[in-house]
């Protein structure tokens, strides 16, 4: 006879939002483990009662005195308890708009002695792994993976005449990110007629004012993929400060799953999943910004074969062929019903 499958778990995400944070690291993988037998749930709060139904638990950003005496409850009752994090809160810029939040009085202690008193860390990068072991030596890596329907989705084809599309998608938290492009799209925009700025995201543009720069309204997060396919070079900008040195390549992972190559800044994340030259451009300042956009808006073939590579890259980094990550950090290694 066969070994004895064992049954689905019942697996709670407690989120702390409901936009990007939220859909990559608690949405996207409870949906394939759901798929696989396991019953999830989301919600943003978790009742004392429910713990003991549950066998994994995952807090998602959470920070009060209730989350921490649910952890030790959930603790005593034997349950996989489980804190993800996926951005350096200890250093938020003041002009993020979580920063307020982060740095109400108590709320980044009650956070450290939530991770303190979980059985897992699950987070997104080696460097922010790091951080967070100062708290608890029990940290998984589990990088941002993309669902593969979501982004099965055709880069649009250029029509002769159209012009060239770079992009640059994100939001008001990131704007300063934006900021370190600001000369450099002015001098592409009047140095080349037949190319314009987009931001996905953004209603407005936090630059210099022009006609060619414009704002793309926000759309849900299941229509994302398409709201990025009208580009044909992505631009991924950061800021040289503590709170990017723990980012994760995901916005460069976004635009190589619809082929755009890509320029990035030159920073560990990038670093790690760029091949300079092969699937994309790393740029560690204005001239190399200028440089590698230049060579892409005027080599057609170069953009195709960028792109392409950039695909296969993203290919790697679907979450359905890397859910044993999240099965191995929160203990479902075995096989169910």
């Amino acid at each position: 006879m066969g070994k004895k499958r064992q049954k689905g778990k019942e697996i709670f995400y407690v989120v702390g939002d409901y936009r990007a944070c939220g859909w990559y690291r608690c949405h996207v993988p409870g949906l394939v483990l759901s798929e696989r037998g396991h019953h999830v749930m989301l919600n943003s709060a978790l009742q004392t009662n429910e713990i003991s139904l549950l066998d994994v638990i995952v807090w998602q950003r959470q920070c009060s005195s209730s989350v921490i005496e649910a952890i030790e409850t959930a603790n005593s009752m034997g349950k996989t308890t489980v804190y993800e994090i996926d951005d350096n809160l200890w250093n938020l810029s003041k002009t993020n708009p979580a920063y307020e939040f982060w740095n109400r009085p108590g709320s980044l202690k009650m956070t450290e002695e939530a991770i303190r008193r979980v059985k897992v860390v699950t987070t997104t990068t080696p460097r922010l792994a790091t951080l967070l072991g100062r708290f608890n030596p029990s940290v998984a890596i589990l990088p941002n993976m993309l669902p593969e329907e979501q982004w099965r989705v055709e880069k649009k084809n250029k029509k002769k005449g159209e012009r060239l599309v770079i992009g640059w998608a994100g939001g008001e938290a990131h704007w300063d990110d934006l900021k370190v492009l600001q000369g450099v799209i002015d001098h592409l925009l009047e140095e080349y007629p037949d190319i314009e700025f987009h931001i996905a995201g953004a209603g407005e543009v936090p630059l210099n004012e022009h006609e060619r720069a414009v704002g793309l309204e926000s759309v849900p997060i299941e229509d994302y993929a398409k709201l990025l396919r009208g580009f044909d070079i992505g631009l991924v900008p950061l800021a040289d400060v503590h709170f990017n040195n723990c980012k994760s390549d995901l916005k460069f992972l976004e635009y190589a799953a619809l082929g755009i190559p890509t320029v990035a800044s030159k920073v560990d994340s990038y670093e790690a999943s760029v091949i300079h030259g092969v699937n994309g451009f790393l740029a560690g300042n204005a001239k190399d910004w200028l440089k590698y956009l230049r060579r892409l808006i005027e080599e057609e073939d170069l953009r195709i074969r960028i792109g392409a590579k950039a695909k296969e890259f993203a290919s790697t980094r679907m979450i359905e062929k890397n859910i044993g990550l999240w099965e191995t950090a929160y203990g479902l290694t075995r096989k169910i019903d």
